[in-house]
């Protein structure tokens, strides 16, 4: 993005040695010209400026990439982003939250639907328990698809097996069964926040990658937001058919966006794989992801209490969810 493509080549022929692969021939060029046209002005012809213009330049500068977002080149993909990011954060964090209601032993109802099989208590821990396990074949299964077909149909074929997993809850199973269903829900769903992630960073020019992820997150946290009035709201009200129809639909636009128009990618990320690389970068990161899921997780846990010792309504409980998710969003913004 600054021109330094000689620092980015050197830093990409490392990458490739690790992973024990090579770069594409030839020489590396910025991106950012071909698609958004524009051109590398030198530092030496960057005339002095009073510290009051310069203020005024840092201002549209830092609003400059968001707003390339919207261009005309780059709208549509923006669209496409936005809307898959989200659907993975509605799905993905939609489940976790199902696994506590459909798991609990206060979630009962009148209708035969979600009429409990008077599991104890504990019952919850162990069911968020196992459906925790799915994080790990998630990200095996992930790393596999993507390498072997590319981004945008691993994203589509795992909304769709998560889609086929999530059906069957629509109607009253076992409770070995719901579980099972809600690993492999969770293990889908998981994929699909895995690989999004990814290909939310990738699909935008450098010059403007980390404002587009950045507004990408954002809206994922808007999904996030709104999943606990239907994964908590609708189905302690019993409206589980209507909460599991609308997370299907969701996921189902979600899976379509590899209809899309093509974009473009860093032919030498592409070229360079996944390798040993990628895999201590994921380990590292995925620290912080880890830290992160222990807060959704402590949630599961939270809502019932705090709904039995406040007597809070459905809708009450549920917005207690959707205030983390509002923190969330406030965090992707700043």
């Amino acid at each position: 993005m600054k021109g330094r493509t000689t620092d980015a080549q050197n830093i990409l022929e490392k990458i490739a040695q690790v992973n024990q692969s090579k770069i594409p021939p030839g020489m590396l060029v910025c991106d950012s010209t071909v698609l958004l046209e524009e051109k590398s002005v030198p530092a030496e012809s960057i005339p002095l400026l009073s510290s009051t213009w310069k203020k005024d330049l840092n201002f549209r500068s830092a609003f400059s990439p968001f707003v390339k977002l919207f261009s005309s080149k780059l709208i549509r993909i923006t669209i496409l982003v936005w809307e898959l990011s989200f659907g993975h954060m509605f799905s993905y964090y939609g489940i976790i939250l199902l696994t506590s209601e459909l798991s609990s032993g206060q979630s009962k109802c009148g209708s035969t639907i979600l009429q409990s099989e008077n599991l104890q208590d504990n019952r919850l821990y162990v069911n968020v328990f196992i459906t925790n396990l799915a994080e790990l074949p998630s990200l095996l299964l992930s790393a596999i698809t993507v390498d072997r077909i590319g981004r945008k149909l691993s994203i589509a074929f795992m909304f769709v097996l998560a889609c086929i997993f999530l059906l069957p809850l629509v109607y009253h199973q076992s409770a070995t069964l719901t579980t099972a269903l809600l690993f492999g829900a969770r293990m889908f769903s998981k994929g699909t926040h895995t690989v999004a992630s990814i290909y939310a960073s990738e699909i935008y020019p450098t010059a403007v990658r980390a404002s587009g992820a950045g507004a990408a997150s954002a809206a994922g946290r808007v999904g996030g937001m709104i999943c606990p009035l239907v994964a908590v709201g609708l189905v302690t009200g019993c409206h589980l058919t209507e909460a599991i129809i609308l997370f299907e639909v969701v996921m189902a636009i979600s899976a379509m966006h590899g209809q899309n128009p093509v974009y473009t990618i860093d032919e030498a990320l592409a070229s360079v794989g996944f390798g040993k690389f990628q895999a201590l970068l994921l380990a590292y990161a995925g620290l912080g992801w880890f830290a992160e899921a222990m807060e959704i997780m402590i949630l599961s846990f939270v809502g019932p209490t705090v709904k039995s010792e406040w007597n809070l309504s459905p809708g009450q409980e549920s917005l207690l969810t959707t205030a983390v998710f509002s923190g969330m969003l406030v965090e992707a913004y700043s």
